[in-house]
């Protein structure tokens, strides 16, 4: 009998599983999805990339492997009491790029929700059999995990227990104790045994002790036995070793001892026993100091700079390249000096001269080396030598020191004939010791005097660094606290902004940033009763993180996901020139992205061609301002425009009639054509281009058309007797709610749907049905009316997943929070036949 509910990898997912055996790569299984299946029973189909209707969706609630065959996989969804008012025929799950990986159907099952009345847990499971189940890797969420009976009653271990799963996956084994590992053992009484795997009782314990307490008396009762005088030596010399001394031998050793040496404390003026201080406090003369107060002494030594001012002058070139003699080439990098030496053949020399008698100098810098070693140049009056630092790490900046004996005229940086130094903070010092690095005193006069801030009345210019545990800035106003911005605790990283008069803050976490308060962006609330709407508002010039990439210059494949909207000074889509205004980014994946932009009265939108580039750029046809006294030989610009006076619709500014009325301009042959229609006498004319003129104005419904002048003006003149009832079969209209549909004979379909809503906050994915499919996919038009008081922008994008029965589209404003009572119209344009 054939199954009725199973199921089946689908075509990705066979292919995703075959190339992860092949690899040997994990497969990442993220979610698992349910749907109704559009209220039919659901057959899996192998070819499917979507269930036939999703219902809910979350991440995988468990994972096992079933305890009877490794190669199946079991995956468990969780449905709280919370979640539920939907019938269940249809399972699949996502791997975490959010495809469909595998698909089941189940019997008819209903999930009802607590606000019915009824709430249930159920858990439903789904197995697949894999050729390895190590090629499945989950992300579980874990903070609701159910078990059976089974799994969680506590299994009884007995020394016959032995490794596997019972039918629960269950696993139930101990090992052996050996010693080497921790396990199950048997006692023994037996003391004699050799075993390495038997305990003994507690029983042989006592044995055993017993049997040592007796050697212990026995022992003890032969060492008390007297020795035979026989065996008793005067001798203080014997190397007998069957005699024992006598009290006489043990005194005249004693005496002579004593004599030798008689024990005296040491002081300054004679040897003796000497007692240790382990502090540094003491002034007595006749205790020494014990090794760890020595070390610490040593460490204490150590860390003493011994050495002096700078001598390099202007050593960070704070007053460009005074004091020094530059030959090649130098780098300055943020107000740091940076000294290169390249290759011999393109010495970079830095030089700089000095009067310094022979003495012990140490030289110190920070240096970046291509290679490992680093030399400097040094003049001493007769002779050029050369001081080496060598075993350096390539390509990291660390500090190098020199120290020499030597009188020095001339100090030159060059290469080491090792590739490319970097290096900054020289500093040359009389001793023994490198310094931290500071300033001649000259330097730091003329520093100080221009570069640090007084206390009270000056002005910072540049960046201020605090390098410290506890980095804030706090302001007081008559030494009461006023704000406070910096790290919230020595211990982490958050930072946090505050005022502590309005009793306001803001702070920056490691996951998300807080707010006590409402947060505004303008006048509009970027938060919505606690939840961040889904639509980002940034600068579409900015870069995407971790890149040098501009949201409006990226390909849909460098876009991050998710929807943006913001201003740009140099909007550009591809085929359209530079103009500042609005731009909307959205991308669902890599091939789900589009945008638009919008300059002043012209709207343009995108869609991603591809992973790596963009299709055509279309203009929205949209409705133009007044032309007022506009010559319309200058009206280029496709859309409808109106003009609401006769008497600014003069022939000097190229109308074909002295009548309001109004201009449509449409693409065509050499750009653009133009159609006016007069409001009052219903004429309508129209005339194109050629090269870069205009063409004269042509009546349409006048004798300007030889075309049409002997032609029959009626129906009978046609030979048309039945005229109104052949034109009436081949024109259909219906109504279906608020959906109007139009056939035309040549197979021409025009549907118009809209509906009401008060308020367009909702910036989330939406969806309708067509009342009637169109053949293919449809052209649709959206368009927004609102009641709001003031001029705003608001719309509706087409989503390009689109079919020709389903229209997804995306709403959005951008002035106000609240459009007040808003009708959302669709026009879709398409063919039924």
């Amino acid at each position: 009998m054939a199954k009725t509910y199973y199921s089946v990898l689908t075509t990705y997912g066979s292919q995703l599983f075959a190339n992860a055996m092949t690899n040997r790569q994990a497969v990442n299984i993220a979610h698992f999805a349910v749907g109704d299946g559009n209220g039919r029973a659901v057959q899996p189909d192998s070819t499917r990339t979507s269930l036939v209707r999703e219902v809910h969706k979350a991440s995988i609630s468990a994972v096992s492997r079933d305890p009877r065959n490794n190669r199946q996989v079991i995956f468990e969804l969780t449905l709280p009491e919370n979640v539920g008012g939907f019938w269940i025929r249809e399972m699949g799950i996502f791997d975490n790029a959010g495809r469909l990986v595998a698909i089941a159907n189940c019997p008819d099952t209903y999930k009802p929700r607590l606000e019915e009345g009824s709430g249930k847990i159920q858990v439903l499971r789904m197995i697949l059999l894999v050729s390895s189940s190590d090629a499945v890797t989950l992300k579980v969420d874990d903070t609701v995990i159910f078990v059976t009976r089974g799994q969680f009653t506590p299994k009884t271990i007995t020394a016959n227990s032995i490794n596997g799963f019972d039918d629960t996956g269950h696993s139930h084994a101990i090992d052996t104790a050996t010693t080497s590992r921790k396990g199950i053992t048997q006692l023994t009484n037996d003391t004699g045994l050799d075993s390495e795997v038997l305990a003994l009782t507690a029983k042989a314990g006592k044995s055993i002790a017993q049997s040592v307490a007796q050697l212990q008396v026995n022992t003890n009762n032969a060492l008390n036995q007297k020795v035979n005088k026989t065996d008793i030596s005067n001798a203080v010399n014997s190397t007998s070793q069957t005699t024992v001394a006598s009290s006489q031998a043990v005194k005249t050793a004693y005496d002579l001892a004593n004599s030798k040496y008689t024990a005296q404390d040491a002081s300054p003026t004679q040897k003796g026993l000497v007692q240790l201080a382990n502090n540094l406090t003491t002034d007595d003369a006749t205790k020494a100091l014990t090794a760890a107060q020595g070390k610490a002494l040593k460490d204490k030594i150590d860390g003493l700079e011994i050495g002096g001012r700078n001598l390099i002058k202007n050593s960070r070139l704070l007053n460009g390249t005074n004091h020094w003699t530059v030959i090649g080439g130098q780098d300055l990098r943020n107000g740091i000096a940076v000294l290169k030496s390249l290759d011999t053949s393109t010495e970079w020399w830095w030089r700089q001269s000095f009067n310094l008698p022979e003495k012990q100098y140490t030289f110190s810098a920070e240096v970046k080396p291509e290679r490992t070693a680093f030399y400097i140049h040094l003049q001493n009056g007769e002779r050029w030598l050369n001081f080496y630092a060598r075993n350096l790490t390539p390509g990291v900046w660390q500090k190098i020191s020199i120290t020499f004996v030597s009188a020095v005229r001339q100090i030159t940086f060059v290469n080491p004939g090792e590739g490319l130094v970097e290096l900054q903070n020289p500093m040359l010092v009389e001793g023994n010791r490198a310094m931290t690095w500071a300033p001649a005193p000259e330097d730091a006069e003329d520093y100080n005097r221009q570069n640090y801030v007084a206390k009270s009345g000056d002005t910072m210019t540049g960046i201020l660094n605090i390098n410290h545990a506890a980095s804030y800035l706090r302001g007081k106003n008559n030494d009461v606290d006023d704000w406070f911005v910096g790290r919230v605790r020595d211990n982490d990283n958050d930072v946090a902004l505050v005022s502590y008069q309005y009793s306001t803050g803001v702070h920056l976490k490691a996951d998300r940033v807080e707010s006590n308060k409402p947060i505004y962006h303008g006048a509009n609330k970027v938060f919505d009763e606690g939840n961040l709407l889904p639509v980002k508002q940034i600068n579409l010039r900015s870069h995407i993180p971790n890149t040098q990439i501009e949201y409006q210059n990226a390909t849909p494949t460098e876009l991050p996901m998710g929807s943006y909207i913001g201003f740009t000074t140099n909007a550009q889509l591809s085929g359209n020139g530079v103009f500042s205004g609005w731009g909307f980014v959205s991308k669902t994946d890599n091939t789900q992205a589009f945008r638009q932009a919008v300059n002043f009265d012209r709207h343009f939108a995108q869609w991603g061609n591809n992973a790596s580039g963009w299709g055509s750029v279309h203009e929205y046809f949209m409705l133009r301002p007044r032309l007022e006294v506009s010559n319309l030989n200058d009206v280029t610009m496709c859309g409808v425009y109106s003009q609401v006076a006769n008497v600014n619709a003069q022939p000097n500014l190229n109308y074909p009639a002295q009548e309001a009325g109004t201009l449509l301009v449409t693409p065509s042959a050499y750009g653009y054509q133009q159609e006016y229609t007069t409001f009052y006498s219903n004429k309508k004319f129209v005339r194109g281009r050629e090269g870069n003129r205009w063409l004269p104005w042509k009546q349409i419904d006048g004798a300007d058309w030889s075309e049409v002048r002997n032609k029959p003006t009626t129906a009978s003149g046609l030979g048309i007797n039945d005229f109104d009832n052949r034109v009436t079969a081949l024109f259909t209209y219906q109504k279906i709610g608020n959906f109007e549909i139009r056939k035309y004979p040549d197979g021409t379909m025009i549907q118009t749907y809209f509906y009401d809503v008060n308020d367009l906050k909702e910036w989330i994915e939406k969806q309708f049905t067509w009342a009637v499919a169109f053949a293919d996919k449809p052209m649709v038009i959206p368009k927004v009316e609102h009641t709001y008081g003031i001029n705003s922008d608001v719309g509706s994008a087409i989503m390009r997943k689109s079919t020709n029965a389903v229209c997804y589209y995306k709403l959005y404003e951008h002035n106000s929070e609240n459009q007040g009572d808003c009708r959302v119209q669709f026009l879709g344009v398409g063919r039924w036949k």
